[in-house]
């Protein structure tokens, strides 16, 4: 890990290179590596380098770990982006959570401490994307965790908003598929109407022959003729679509 560490910050260094009194500089960046998992205590990584004039310097990296924060440090500093992986301190403590109504009930008051603090943050502002991407990223992580452990995955799961949310990139595809279907439903009745307007029946006629919704037939029948009873039905589709 020091060896990508040092990679990762000389080539960011290298980047923003600056040049001072004819010499250039190369600033290393403020890195650290988080842990999710484990508690070792050996809070730096140390890389020794050595130049060729015999020089060295002792490049550090600070480590920080899950472990070190407690719930109340994340959210008064605001580490919002740890919240998701909070719940892998309990992954050692599966069988015993299960086991445990009183452990399992300490959890869930964390979770909805989470809850509460994830609603003030984004809902009450306005954000309801980051909401719902946040609670899914958590969604997903406590299923991985707790798998094999319904109790636990059912009691967060009511608490972290019953039923995995759908994140937008979801919801579009969704939205996108159902207006897929109507497009190709509608472009049938176009069709169907076009070829009843061609025999002369009426609006009235042709949602009654199709038992279809009136109003929507009304619609197709004046859009057919306002362009035309040769219009392509996909046209039609479209417009209906619109309005």
């Amino acid at each position: 890990m020091i060896l990508r560490m040092i990679e990762y910050d000389f080539a960011i260094g290298l980047e923003y290179a600056e040049k001072e009194e004819g010499i250039y500089q190369i600033r290393f960046p403020h890195s650290c590596v988080l842990y999710l998992r484990g508690d070792n205590p050996k809070d730096c990584m140390v890389l020794k380098l050595v130049f060729p004039d015999g020089q060295s310097v002792d490049y550090k990296v600070p480590v920080l770990r899950m472990q070190w924060y407690s719930l109340e440090e994340l959210l008064e500093k605001n580490l919002v982006m740890l919240l998701p992986f909070y719940i892998i301190r309990y992954e050692k403590l599966r069988e015993q959570l299960e086991m445990d109504g009183t452990l399992r009930k300490e959890l869930y008051t964390e979770y909805r401490n989470i809850e509460r603090y994830l609603e003030k943050l984004f809902l009450q502002n306005g954000q309801e994307k980051s909401f719902r991407d946040m609670m899914e990223l958590i969604n997903r992580i406590t299923g991985y965790i707790f798998s094999k452990s319904e109790k636990i995955k059912e009691g967060l799961g009511e608490i972290m908003g019953g039923q995995v949310l759908e994140l937008e990139s979801d919801r579009l595809i969704k939205k996108g598929e159902q207006i897929g279907l109507a497009r190709g439903s509608i472009e049938k009745l176009a069709e169907l109407v076009a070829k009843r307007m061609r025999k002369g029946d009426t609006a009235e006629q042709i949602a009654e022959l199709l038992e279809e919704d009136q109003q929507l037939i009304q619609k197709i029948y004046t859009l057919i003729q306002e362009n035309g009873i040769d219009c392509e039905a996909s046209v039609i589709s479209e417009r209906v679509l619109e309005k």
